[in-house]
C-alpha cells in the first residue's frame, strides 16, 4: 500500500509537469503535452487504480496551487480523469463471478465515449458553462486563424474568396470543430494507454493478459451510440457538441478498428510488410485523411467474419 501511494504522488507530480509545460506553447511542449495522461496510466495499471486516483488529485492540486484552477480543471478533465477511466476499465474485473476483463474491443468503445465526454468537457469550459459564449468565442478563434492563413490584417473584412459567404463559413467551421477534437482525442488516449500497457508488462505489473491489437473489435452496439449521437447533433447546443465528439470519436475508433481488421486479415500473407508500411505512410503524408474510408470498412468489418479470437461479444 505505501509503494502504491508513493507511486501515485509521484505519477501525479510528473503528470502535472508535463501538463504545465503547456504553458511555453512551443513545439516540445505541445509532444509532452499528449504523453502527460501516460504517468496516470502506469500508475493505475501497475499499482491498481487507486494509485491512479491518486495521482489526479495530486496533480490537480499541484496546477491549482502553482498555476491557478483554470489549468487545475484542464488537467483533471482533460488528462487525469481520462486516464484513470481507462485504467480502471482496463484493470477492473466484470461477470457474475469478477473474473473476466474487458476486451480490447469494448474498451475502445468505452474511450469514444470518453472522447465525447472530453469534448463536452472542453466546450464547457471554453463558454464558462453559457453556449453562446462557447459560439462566440469560437467564431473569434476560427476567424483568427483564417485571417492568419490569408494574410488579411485585423482593420480589413475578412475574404475567403471563391464566392463564399465569410460568417456562414465561419459557423460551419465552428459547427465541425467538436467533430474534429473527438476524432483527434481517440488516438491520444489509445496510444498512452497501450504505451502505459507495454511499460507496465514489461515490469511483469499488468493485472489482465496481454491481447494482441489485430484482435480488437468493437461490439455492434456501437451503432447504437452513434444513432445516440446523431441524435444529441440534432438537438444542439452543449448535448449537440457532446454528439458531435462522439460522432468524432467514434469514426477514428472505427478507423482503428479497420487498421486492426488489415493486420489480422493479412497474417501470413506475402508482401505483408510492404504492404503495411505503405498504408502507415499514407496515413502520415496525408495527415489521416484515409480515416473516413477507413471508418467505412471498420464498419463493414462489424458485420464480417474475422479469426474466432477476434470477434469480442456482439451484442
Amino acid at each position: 500500500m505505501a509503494n502504491a501511494i508513493i507511486i501515485g504522488i509521484g505519477a501525479g507530480l510528473t503528470a502535472a509537469l508535463l501538463f504545465a509545460v503547456t504553458a511555453t506553447m512551443s513545439p516540445l511542449a505541445l509532444f509532452l503535452s499528449y504523453i502527460s495522461p501516460l504517468p496516470i496510466v502506469i500508475a493505475g495499471l501497475g499499482w491498481s487504480h487507486l494509485a491512479g486516483l491518486l495521482a489526479l488529485a495530486v496533480g490537480g492540486a499541484v496546477l491549482s496551487a502553482l498555476l491557478g484552477p483554470a489549468y487545475a480543471l484542464g488537467f483533471t478533465f482533460g488528462v487525469a480523469a481520462p486516464a484513470w477511466a481507462m485504467t480502471w476499465l482496463g484493470s477492473a474485473r466484470f461477470g457474475a463471478e469478477r473474473s473476466a476483463f474487458l476486451p480490447p474491443g469494448l474498451l475502445l468503445l468505452a474511450i469514444t465515449v470518453i472522447a465525447g465526454a472530453m469534448t463536452l468537457a472542453s466546450a464547457l469550459t471554453i463558454g464558462g458553462g453559457q453556449f453562446t459564449t462557447y459560439t462566440t468565442t469560437m467564431r473569434q478563434l476560427v476567424e483568427a486563424i483564417l485571417r492568419m492563413q490569408t494574410g488579411t490584417p485585423q482593420d480589413q473584412p475578412l475574404s475567403l474568396g471563391q464566392g463564399m459567404e465569410t460568417g456562414e463559413a465561419i459557423d460551419v467551421l465552428v459547427s465541425f470543430f467538436p467533430v474534429v477534437i473527438g476524432a483527434s482525442i481517440v488516438p491520444l488516449l489509445v496510444g498512452n494507454l497501450w504505451l502505459g500497457a507495454k511499460a507496465v508488462l514489461v515490469s511483469g505489473r499488468l493485472p489482465r493478459p496481454w491481447t494482441p491489437l489485430p484482435l480488437t473489435r468493437m461490439p455492434r452496439t456501437v451503432l447504437w451510440l452513434f444513432a445516440g449521437a446523431l441524435f444529441l447533433t440534432a438537438i444542439g447546443g452543449y448535448p449537440g457538441v457532446l454528439g458531435k465528439g462522439i460522432v468524432g470519436a467514434g469514426i477514428t475508433a472505427l478507423a482503428l478498428q479497420a487498421m486492426a481488421a488489415v493486420h489480422d486479415r493479412t497474417r501470413g500473407k506475402p508482401g505483408r510488410p510492404f504492404f503495411l508500411g505503405l498504408l502507415y505512410l499514407i496515413l502520415v503524408i496525408t495527415a489521416g485523411w484515409p480515416i473516413p474510408f477507413l471508418a467505412i470498412y471498420g464498419l463493414i468489418d462489424l458485420f464480417t467474419s474475422r479469426s474466432p479470437a477476434a470477434s469480442d461479444p456482439q451484442t
